[in-house]
């Protein structure tokens, strides 16, 4: 069965996206909650069909957008592995692409 993997990297940014949320919302954790699950059922296409995914440059990366959140991933033997969590609203030559 395929399925998503984080990277550590990956996680770590998906972990303080959804603190900052959580900061943003007087402590509760309704919206991350919400966002977790909208990112699983968006996730399961790209799991099952990975070349869904608009092309990153030549390496064979990939990135799907669920709501602000952009997430670009890698095609692996057991399904996609996320690599970097970006939300879209922030200055884009802050973004780091692990690699």
């Amino acid at each position: 069965m395929r399925t998503m993997i984080l990277s550590p990297q990956a996680e770590a940014e998906l972990e303080e996206i959804l603190a900052y949320f959580e900061k943003q919302n007087a402590g509760s954790n309704r919206y991350a909650v919400y966002l977790l699950d909208k990112i699983k059922k968006t996730s399961i296409h790209y799991i099952q069909n990975p070349e869904l995914g608009q092309k990153i440059g030549d390496d064979g990366d990939r990135f799907f957008r669920c709501d602000h959140l952009m997430f670009v991933y890698s095609n692996v033997e057991n399904g996609i592995e996320i690599s970097t969590v970006w939300d879209g609203r922030r200055d884009p030559k802050t973004l780091k692409l692990s690699r």
